[in-house]
């Protein structure tokens, strides 16, 4: 039974992409051209009424009458959700010729994964393991409790000596977790022990990882499965002594065994946290009772401690790399070291760390940057007198970025030759679409480049997504209210069209209103430079109002509702935090409260027009908290306000560049960034100048005003 991937064999496009193009610049506006015109005909209204009634019909157990209304709807592109209901109606009543014929009709739809899902929960729940053997996929069904269901069923149904060992080895894997696994491991796992497969090697492993990961109630539960030798150890590791005294004792010990070198890179490496220095001598006097893996985890573990306790200077002074780890190991260790050498502003060890670096992190845009800085600050080279010092750039007619780190994926970079010189650097990273390519023109007093491509659309193409299965499908579906599947669907046609097509998707969904799924079009082909898609200017008349009513630069809004959710008025993230300004409900009560307004529910929140209403004021507070400056108002929009200030009490003020980056929340920190480079974005757009930095924000204050 096939189990892999139902991919879709619906042919797009053969025909339309090779005919002669009619291209446009525009989407066509008449009727008759309107690639959208079929979704607001009367026949599909009416077919939509049917699609309802046939639900009504089902959920009311009405099955004659759901069977005649789906024969009328045999065109209608959510015929398949009307099956798809239909068998999860009565899904344990459902044969596997039921399922089978689903999954085969109806393989070129996100459907037949959904279904199989569904339908292995349902087995699993019954406990017919012999069928969720048989059709169990670790890719749909994802998860601790779903692969020990796949493993105890893989063992129940198991004809022969290699299917019995394939689902011990499952079964293996799962226990190797470092705390409790789900009761639904529960059978799995006595099966095991009962088997004798719980073997002492395997349980001093789990101890292991039980000890790293602090969870000492699940290493004593161990300690049962231990053989003599090992019980002690893990007593020893339970004992609460001190760590320099066990690491001693271990250290000292005439015995010699996997078990022994595993406890006492245990106990250095906690020792490390305490005191580095006794770590570090320890390391070196019983560096050769440790296996290589074992030397390099207690060396890192010195490293990070020292990091976090010493300074860039005494750092940048450090023999590298040291013997136990290799160079290319240390690679993200020698990135916190450039940034601890960053935040002190310690210019020579930064480069010292820069150098360090493999050329592929050294290439990233933020250390080419802070390069060329420390180059510029050391009196290593000079920038052009005509240009250095920078007056400001004027109002540019070119200006890009790199996409938002929770949403899409950077464009890829034009590789920078290492061996440039700051001025030839910084004039390469200003044609680069990033933040630091508008600080590297900033400092160079030039324009910010765009590098906008405009689109050009191909009426047959467009004509083509628009009749594509899965697209009718996704419109359909968000005509009817139902979002969640009508983005799925909308993601699963992304999937099965060419590059050029999905840049003519994008359009018809921001022809629609449907920003957020136009965005992840472009991402999902790489049109990076298509910003009037990827920056579209939604709700602008709400926006604009807003912008009068708080004072508020339109653009600095228009970036945070772009960032929070890309412009999705029903976003909601997995803390809570809801619609298109990503709200925290008791963040919306209290600025509800100061408007004077009433929330019936947190559901209202969701609400376009109150949730931006509520949102530009809460951003209307920040700002007037930290004196207008939008790094901070923004960095506490992300981070909270509390957060800010305790950061500002410990770094201080500054030069604002230099502020962000010590921002100790990689994703704050990159929040930041985005926002700023978005807001230069959308003046451009809206025909309002916006620099990076205005020029009160080009230092962070020393002394902030009391909240």
């Amino acid at each position: 039974m096939p189990k892999g991937p139902r991919l879709a064999c619906w042919v797009l496009l053969g025909l339309a992409l090779s005919a002669s193009p009619s291209w446009a610049e525009s989407l066509p506006r008449s009727p008759e051209l309107d690639p959208l015109r079929h979704f607001d005909s009367a026949e599909r209204q009416a077919q939509r009424r049917g699609y309802r009634r046939a639900l009504a019909h089902l959920y009311a157990s009405d099955l004659r009458r759901f069977e005649a209304q789906r024969a009328e709807l045999s065109d209608y592109p959510l015929l398949p959700y009307l099956d798809y209901y239909r068998l999860l109606r009565y899904l344990s009543k459902a044969t596997e010729a039921d399922i089978q014929g689903f999954l085969t009709r109806y393989e070129a739809t996100p459907l037949a994964d959904r279904l199989l899902k569904n339908w292995l929960e349902n087995l699993a729940r019954r406990k017919v393991w012999d069928l969720y053997a048989r059709y169990y996929d670790p890719r749909l069904a994802p998860g601790t409790e779903a692969a020990c269901h796949g493993a105890w069923a893989q063992w129940n149904s198991a004809t022969d000596d290699a299917e019995h060992a394939a689902a011990r080895r499952a079964g293996e894997r799962l226990w190797l977790a470092p705390r409790s696994q789900p009761k639904a491991c529960d059978p799995l796992f006595d099966a095991l022990i009962a088997g004798g497969h719980i073997t002492p090697e395997l349980a001093w492993d789990r101890l292991a990882l039980a000890l790293e990961a602090r969870r000492p109630a699940l290493a004593r539960y161990l300690l049962r499965f231990l053989d003599p030798d090992r019980k002690a150890l893990g007593e020893a590791l339970l004992s609460g002594r001190a760590w320099a005294q066990l690491a001693q004792e271990l250290g000292e010990s005439p015995q010699s065994s996997p078990a022994q070198e595993d406890a006492l890179v245990f106990v250095l490496q906690r020792l490390a946290q305490r005191d580095p220095e006794a770590a570090s001598e320890a390391l070196a006097r019983w560096r050769d009772q440790l296996p290589a893996h074992g030397q390099a985890s207690v060396r890192m573990a010195v490293l990070n401690q020292q990091l976090a306790a010493e300074n860039a200077a005494k750092l940048g002074r450090l023999p590298w790399p040291p013997a136990e780890l290799t160079g290319e190991s240390t690679a993200d260790l020698v990135e916190r070291f450039a940034e601890k050498a960053l935040g002190e502003q310690a210019w020579a060890e930064l480069l010292l760390w820069l150098q360090r670096m493999p050329p592929w992190m050294q290439n990233r845009t933020r250390w080419q940057y802070w390069r060329a800085h420390s180059e510029l600050a050391l009196g290593l080279a000079e920038l052009d007198p005509t240009a250095g010092g920078g007056p400001q750039p004027t109002a540019p007619s070119n200006i890009t970025l790199a996409p938002p780190p929770v949403l899409e994926a950077s464009p890829p970079l034009t590789p920078l030759a290492l061996s440039l010189g700051p001025r030839e650097r910084l004039q390469r990273l200003a044609q680069e679409r990033s933040y630091y390519g508008f600080l590297a023109a900033d400092r160079l007093g030039a324009a910010y480049r765009l590098n906008t491509e405009p689109p050009r659309y191909d009426f047959d193409t467009l004509e083509a997504v628009a009749q594509h299965p899965a697209v009718q499908r996704a419109f359909e579906l968000r005509a009817l209210g139902e979002r969640p599947e009508a983005r799925l669907e909308l993601v699963f046609a992304a999937s099965l069209l060419d590059r050029a097509a999905t840049l003519h998707l994008a359009a018809l969904a921001d022809r629609a209103g449907w920003h957020r799924m136009a965005i992840a079009a472009t991402v999902q082909g790489e049109h990076w430079d298509y910003l009037d898609l990827r920056f579209p200017l939604a709700f602008e008349g709400p926006l604009r109002a807003r912008a009068e009513a708080t004072a508020l630069p339109v653009s600095w809004l228009y970036a945070v509702t772009r960032q929070e959710s890309a412009f999705m008025s029903d976003a909601r993230s997995h803390v809570g935090a809801l619609g298109l300004m990503q709200l925290m409900p008791s963040t919306a009560r209290l600025v509800a409260r100061d408007l004077g307004l009433t929330l019936e529910s947190r559901w209202a929140i969701l609400e376009e027009e109150t949730n931006l209403t509520l949102g530009s004021h809460y951003l209307k507070q920040l700002s007037e908290s930290f004196d207008g400056n939008r790094v901070l108002a923004s960095a506490a929009y992300n981070a909270g306000p509390y957060r800010v200030r305790q950061w500002h009490q410990r770094f201080g003020g500054g030069p604002t560049a230099h502020w962000i980056e010590r921002i100790p929340f990689d994703e704050t920190r990159r929040y930041v960034q985005n926002v700023l480079a978005y807001a230069v974005i959308y003046g451009a757009r809206l025909g309002e100048y916006t620099p990076l930095f205005n020029e009160p924000e080009r230092t962070i204050p020393g002394v902030l005003a009391a909240p």
